[in-house]
Protein backbone atom coordinates (compact mmCIF):
# COMPACT_ATOMS: atom_id res chain seq x y z
CA UNK A 1 0.00 0.00 0.00
CA UNK A 2 1.33 3.57 -1.41
CA UNK A 3 1.55 6.10 1.92
CA UNK A 4 1.96 9.34 1.81
CA UNK A 5 3.97 11.43 4.20
CA UNK A 6 3.02 14.40 6.55
CA UNK A 7 5.78 16.31 5.11
CA UNK A 8 5.20 16.08 1.33
CA UNK A 9 1.19 17.43 1.58
CA UNK A 10 2.89 20.28 3.70
CA UNK A 11 5.45 21.13 0.65
CA UNK A 12 2.65 20.76 -2.28
CA UNK A 13 0.57 23.56 0.03
CA UNK A 14 3.76 25.75 0.35
CA UNK A 15 4.24 25.35 -3.30
CA UNK A 16 0.60 25.90 -4.02
CA UNK A 17 0.79 28.93 -1.58
CA UNK A 18 4.17 30.30 -3.73
CA UNK A 19 2.74 29.87 -6.83
CA UNK A 20 -0.60 31.73 -5.97
CA UNK A 21 1.16 34.93 -4.40
CA UNK A 22 3.32 34.92 -7.23
CA UNK A 23 0.88 34.86 -9.76
CA UNK A 24 -1.16 37.93 -7.81
CA UNK A 25 1.67 40.37 -7.40
CA UNK A 26 2.30 39.43 -11.65
CA UNK A 27 -1.77 40.07 -11.76
CA UNK A 28 -1.48 43.02 -9.40
CA UNK A 29 1.55 45.02 -11.21
CA UNK A 30 0.05 44.45 -14.78
CA UNK A 31 -3.32 45.49 -13.61
CA UNK A 32 -1.45 48.78 -12.31
CA UNK A 33 0.45 49.35 -15.73
CA UNK A 34 -2.98 48.79 -17.37
CA UNK A 35 -4.83 51.13 -15.33
CA UNK A 36 -6.21 54.50 -15.38
CA UNK A 37 -5.48 57.11 -12.82
CA UNK A 38 -8.03 56.74 -9.87
CA UNK A 39 -10.67 59.28 -11.63
CA UNK A 40 -11.77 60.44 -7.92
CA UNK A 41 -8.23 62.20 -7.36
CA UNK A 42 -8.21 63.30 -10.82
CA UNK A 43 -5.25 65.26 -12.28
CA UNK A 44 -3.76 68.23 -11.17
CA UNK A 45 -1.40 70.76 -12.49
CA UNK A 46 0.52 72.57 -10.04
CA UNK A 47 3.58 74.61 -10.40
CA UNK A 48 5.40 78.14 -10.32
CA UNK A 49 2.45 79.51 -12.30
CA UNK A 50 0.22 78.96 -9.03
CA UNK A 51 2.52 79.64 -6.22
CA UNK A 52 2.68 75.22 -5.97
CA UNK A 53 -0.54 75.05 -4.30
CA UNK A 54 -2.06 71.43 -4.25
CA UNK A 55 -5.04 71.10 -5.07
CA UNK A 56 -4.78 74.22 -7.42
CA UNK A 57 -7.13 77.49 -6.74
CA UNK A 58 -6.41 78.25 -10.46
CA UNK A 59 -9.05 75.98 -11.58
CA UNK A 60 -7.73 75.95 -15.22
CA UNK A 61 -5.01 73.96 -13.40
CA UNK A 62 -7.28 71.93 -11.38
CA UNK A 63 -8.99 68.44 -11.47
CA UNK A 64 -13.06 68.51 -11.59
CA UNK A 65 -12.73 65.87 -8.86
CA UNK A 66 -11.26 67.64 -6.01
CA UNK A 67 -11.89 71.37 -6.84
CA UNK A 68 -15.38 72.74 -7.79
CA UNK A 69 -15.34 73.98 -11.35
CA UNK A 70 -11.92 72.40 -11.65
CA UNK A 71 -11.42 72.21 -15.60
CA UNK A 72 -8.79 69.34 -15.55
CA UNK A 73 -11.81 66.90 -17.14
CA UNK A 74 -11.85 63.26 -17.44
CA UNK A 75 -12.54 62.67 -21.42
CA UNK A 76 -12.99 58.46 -21.60
CA UNK A 77 -13.97 58.51 -25.38
CA UNK A 78 -11.56 56.61 -27.30
CA UNK A 79 -8.11 57.39 -25.72
CA UNK A 80 -8.76 58.13 -22.33
CA UNK A 81 -7.60 61.21 -21.81
CA UNK A 82 -7.71 64.39 -18.93
CA UNK A 83 -7.95 68.24 -20.71
CA UNK A 84 -7.93 71.72 -19.80
CA UNK A 85 -8.04 75.04 -21.82
CA UNK A 86 -6.30 78.15 -20.21
CA UNK A 87 -5.63 81.76 -21.66
CA UNK A 88 -2.53 83.32 -20.93
CA UNK A 89 -2.65 87.32 -20.56
CA UNK A 90 -0.73 89.86 -19.05
CA UNK A 91 -3.94 90.69 -16.89
CA UNK A 92 -7.47 89.21 -17.04
CA UNK A 93 -5.81 85.29 -18.50
CA UNK A 94 -5.54 82.61 -16.13
CA UNK A 95 -2.04 83.21 -16.37
CA UNK A 96 0.37 85.15 -17.07
CA UNK A 97 3.05 84.65 -19.94
CA UNK A 98 6.33 83.58 -18.92
CA UNK A 99 8.58 80.67 -18.40
CA UNK A 100 7.64 77.95 -15.23
CA UNK A 101 8.34 75.04 -13.62
CA UNK A 102 5.45 72.30 -12.85
CA UNK A 103 4.37 68.96 -12.67
CA UNK A 104 1.05 66.60 -13.61
CA UNK A 105 -0.15 65.36 -9.96
CA UNK A 106 -2.73 62.73 -8.37
CA UNK A 107 -3.29 61.72 -5.65
CA UNK A 108 -6.27 62.39 -2.54
CA UNK A 109 -7.16 65.48 -1.53
CA UNK A 110 -4.87 65.01 2.16
CA UNK A 111 -1.93 63.63 -0.27
CA UNK A 112 -1.98 65.38 -3.70
CA UNK A 113 1.80 64.85 -4.31
CA UNK A 114 1.45 60.78 -4.50
CA UNK A 115 1.81 60.87 -7.92
CA UNK A 116 3.91 62.70 -10.12
CA UNK A 117 4.48 63.03 -13.71
CA UNK A 118 7.80 65.28 -14.90
CA UNK A 119 11.30 65.35 -16.69
CA UNK A 120 10.13 67.49 -19.60
CA UNK A 121 10.45 70.54 -21.21
CA UNK A 122 7.40 70.87 -22.77
CA UNK A 123 7.39 72.36 -26.63
CA UNK A 124 3.97 73.09 -27.65
CA UNK A 125 1.81 71.19 -29.98
CA UNK A 126 4.59 68.60 -29.83
CA UNK A 127 3.41 65.46 -28.83
CA UNK A 128 5.89 64.41 -25.78
CA UNK A 129 6.70 61.66 -23.16
CA UNK A 130 5.80 62.66 -19.15
CA UNK A 131 8.09 60.29 -16.64
CA UNK A 132 6.20 58.72 -13.89
CA UNK A 133 8.42 60.06 -10.65
CA UNK A 134 11.00 61.78 -12.90
CA UNK A 135 13.35 63.55 -11.15
CA UNK A 136 13.39 67.09 -12.58
CA UNK A 137 10.15 69.29 -12.88
CA UNK A 138 8.63 70.32 -15.83
CA UNK A 139 9.25 73.59 -17.78
CA UNK A 140 6.93 75.41 -20.71
CA UNK A 141 7.36 78.75 -21.59
CA UNK A 142 3.54 80.48 -22.63
CA UNK A 143 2.91 83.62 -24.55
CA UNK A 144 0.33 86.38 -23.35
CA UNK A 145 -2.36 86.47 -25.76
CA UNK A 146 -2.89 82.75 -26.50
CA UNK A 147 -4.87 80.52 -25.98
CA UNK A 148 -3.46 76.65 -24.81
CA UNK A 149 -5.61 73.06 -24.77
CA UNK A 150 -3.57 70.26 -23.02
CA UNK A 151 -4.49 66.96 -23.60
CA UNK A 152 -2.76 64.29 -21.03
CA UNK A 153 -2.90 60.56 -22.03
CA UNK A 154 -3.96 58.59 -19.34
CA UNK A 155 -2.31 55.11 -19.18
CA UNK A 156 -2.43 55.01 -15.39
CA UNK A 157 0.83 54.84 -12.69
CA UNK A 158 3.25 54.72 -15.16
CA UNK A 159 4.89 56.89 -17.97
CA UNK A 160 2.33 58.27 -20.15
CA UNK A 161 2.41 61.11 -23.00
CA UNK A 162 0.84 64.97 -23.29
CA UNK A 163 0.37 68.04 -25.47
CA UNK A 164 0.02 71.70 -25.67
CA UNK A 165 -1.74 73.13 -28.53
CA UNK A 166 -1.48 76.93 -28.55
CA UNK A 167 -4.16 79.07 -30.31
CA UNK A 168 -4.16 82.81 -30.74
CA UNK A 169 -7.58 82.73 -30.05
CA UNK A 170 -10.28 81.34 -27.66
CA UNK A 171 -10.78 77.46 -29.82
CA UNK A 172 -14.50 77.81 -31.21
CA UNK A 173 -16.53 74.77 -31.12
CA UNK A 174 -17.53 72.63 -33.95
CA UNK A 175 -21.87 73.44 -33.75
CA UNK A 176 -23.34 71.08 -36.63
CA UNK A 177 -21.72 68.25 -39.10
CA UNK A 178 -24.64 67.38 -41.81
CA UNK A 179 -25.45 63.83 -42.66
CA UNK A 180 -26.13 63.08 -46.47
CA UNK A 181 -29.38 62.51 -47.40
CA UNK A 182 -28.91 59.57 -49.85
CA UNK A 183 -25.19 58.46 -50.94
CA UNK A 184 -25.15 56.03 -54.24
CA UNK A 185 -22.69 53.74 -54.45
CA UNK A 186 -19.47 54.94 -56.23
CA UNK A 187 -20.48 58.59 -55.70
CA UNK A 188 -18.20 61.09 -53.11
CA UNK A 189 -20.41 62.51 -49.98
CA UNK A 190 -19.61 66.20 -48.84
CA UNK A 191 -20.27 66.78 -45.09
CA UNK A 192 -20.35 70.29 -44.06
CA UNK A 193 -19.22 71.43 -40.65
CA UNK A 194 -20.28 74.45 -39.19
CA UNK A 195 -18.52 77.06 -36.11
CA UNK A 196 -20.91 79.47 -34.18
CA UNK A 197 -17.63 81.60 -34.55
CA UNK A 198 -14.60 82.10 -36.99
CA UNK A 199 -11.77 80.06 -35.85
CA UNK A 200 -8.30 81.20 -35.33
CA UNK A 201 -5.72 80.98 -38.12
CA UNK A 202 -3.96 78.14 -35.83
CA UNK A 203 -7.16 75.84 -35.60
CA UNK A 204 -6.81 73.24 -38.00
CA UNK A 205 -10.76 71.33 -38.63
CA UNK A 206 -11.42 67.48 -39.92
CA UNK A 207 -13.82 65.35 -41.08
CA UNK A 208 -12.52 61.47 -39.15
CA UNK A 209 -14.26 58.42 -41.21
CA UNK A 210 -14.42 54.59 -41.12
CA UNK A 211 -16.20 52.22 -42.86
CA UNK A 212 -14.73 49.03 -40.90
CA UNK A 213 -16.06 50.07 -37.25
CA UNK A 214 -12.90 52.23 -36.42
CA UNK A 215 -10.26 49.19 -36.55
CA UNK A 216 -9.16 51.69 -39.37
CA UNK A 217 -9.71 55.51 -40.00
CA UNK A 218 -8.96 58.43 -42.36
CA UNK A 219 -8.97 62.24 -41.47
CA UNK A 220 -9.09 64.34 -44.29
CA UNK A 221 -9.02 68.02 -43.80
CA UNK A 222 -11.90 70.33 -44.03
CA UNK A 223 -11.48 73.51 -45.95
CA UNK A 224 -12.67 76.40 -43.56
CA UNK A 225 -14.74 79.81 -45.16
CA UNK A 226 -15.29 81.92 -42.15
CA UNK A 227 -17.67 79.48 -39.79
CA UNK A 228 -18.16 76.99 -42.26
CA UNK A 229 -16.46 74.05 -43.69
CA UNK A 230 -16.69 70.84 -46.14
CA UNK A 231 -14.95 67.67 -46.68
CA UNK A 232 -15.21 65.18 -49.45
CA UNK A 233 -15.50 61.12 -48.47
CA UNK A 234 -14.67 59.06 -51.38
CA UNK A 235 -17.46 57.10 -53.08
CA UNK A 236 -18.20 53.42 -51.53
CA UNK A 237 -19.33 50.35 -52.67
CA UNK A 238 -23.25 49.64 -52.04
CA UNK A 239 -24.16 48.68 -48.52
CA UNK A 240 -21.13 50.71 -47.13
CA UNK A 241 -21.48 51.84 -43.27
CA UNK A 242 -19.71 54.54 -43.41
CA UNK A 243 -19.41 56.26 -39.69
CA UNK A 244 -17.55 59.56 -39.17
CA UNK A 245 -17.29 63.10 -36.84
CA UNK A 246 -15.57 66.19 -36.94
CA UNK A 247 -12.74 67.49 -34.20
CA UNK A 248 -10.44 70.44 -34.44
CA UNK A 249 -6.47 70.51 -34.04
CA UNK A 250 -3.43 72.48 -34.57
CA UNK A 251 -1.38 69.83 -35.60
CA UNK A 252 -0.87 69.27 -39.78
CA UNK A 253 -1.95 66.22 -41.41
CA UNK A 254 -3.00 63.64 -38.52
CA UNK A 255 -2.32 60.15 -39.44
CA UNK A 256 -2.49 58.70 -36.21
CA UNK A 257 -2.82 59.85 -32.06
CA UNK A 258 -6.09 61.53 -33.40
CA UNK A 259 -7.56 61.76 -29.91
CA UNK A 260 -4.63 63.16 -28.10
CA UNK A 261 -4.67 65.95 -30.95
CA UNK A 262 -8.21 67.17 -30.57
CA UNK A 263 -8.89 70.39 -28.99
CA UNK A 264 -12.94 70.37 -29.81
CA UNK A 265 -14.58 67.44 -31.36
CA UNK A 266 -18.40 66.99 -32.54
CA UNK A 267 -19.23 63.21 -32.74
CA UNK A 268 -22.89 63.54 -32.28
CA UNK A 269 -23.04 62.98 -28.65
CA UNK A 270 -20.23 59.36 -29.20
CA UNK A 271 -22.63 58.40 -31.38
CA UNK A 272 -20.87 59.14 -34.36
CA UNK A 273 -22.34 60.30 -37.66
CA UNK A 274 -23.19 57.52 -40.49
CA UNK A 275 -25.00 57.07 -43.89
CA UNK A 276 -25.15 53.69 -45.57
CA UNK A 277 -24.20 53.57 -49.37
CA UNK A 278 -27.01 53.00 -51.70
CA UNK A 279 -27.58 50.88 -54.95
CA UNK A 280 -26.95 52.97 -57.87
CA UNK A 281 -30.32 54.06 -59.32
CA UNK A 282 -32.21 52.82 -62.60
CA UNK A 283 -29.93 54.45 -65.49
CA UNK A 284 -32.98 56.84 -67.22
CA UNK A 285 -32.43 56.98 -71.31
CA UNK A 286 -30.76 59.24 -72.92
CA UNK A 287 -32.49 61.92 -75.12
CA UNK A 288 -30.92 59.53 -78.45
CA UNK A 289 -31.71 56.41 -76.59
CA UNK A 290 -35.26 57.53 -76.60
CA UNK A 291 -35.21 58.09 -80.15
CA UNK A 292 -33.80 54.86 -80.99
CA UNK A 293 -36.63 53.24 -78.75
CA UNK A 294 -39.32 54.51 -80.11
CA UNK A 295 -38.05 54.59 -83.79
CA UNK A 296 -38.14 50.48 -82.79
CA UNK A 297 -41.75 50.27 -81.69
CA UNK A 298 -42.53 52.58 -84.92
CA UNK A 299 -41.19 49.73 -86.95
CA UNK A 300 -42.25 47.01 -85.34
CA UNK A 301 -45.81 48.76 -85.50
CA UNK A 302 -45.00 49.45 -89.25
CA UNK A 303 -44.05 45.05 -89.54
CA UNK A 304 -47.05 44.24 -87.50
CA UNK A 305 -49.68 46.36 -89.90
CA UNK A 306 -48.02 44.51 -93.03
CA UNK A 307 -48.10 41.44 -91.81
CA UNK A 308 -51.94 42.05 -90.87
CA UNK A 309 -52.33 43.58 -94.11
CA UNK A 310 -50.29 40.24 -96.56
CA UNK A 311 -52.99 37.69 -94.73
CA UNK A 312 -56.21 39.95 -95.48
CA UNK A 313 -55.17 39.88 -98.87
CA UNK A 314 -54.90 36.00 -98.58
Amino acid sequence: MATTSRFSGINYRIVLFCLLAFTSVQLFNATQAAAQIWEPEGLNMPGGWNGWDNPPANLALASYMQVPGGRVTKISTGIPRWQTLFSVAASGGDIVGGTYEWLFTSGPSGSPWNNKWSNTNATVNTLQTYTKEGAANNTITVTNGKWYTMNYEDAGYVNTRAIFMETSAEPVNIATVSVPATVNQGVPATVTITTPLAPSAGELFYLRYTTDAWATSVALPVTMTLTSGTATIPGMTTGTIVSYYAFSSTMPAITDNFDLYTIKLNANGGANYTYTVSAPPAAIPTLSEWALILLGVFLLGVGGFYIMQRRQVC
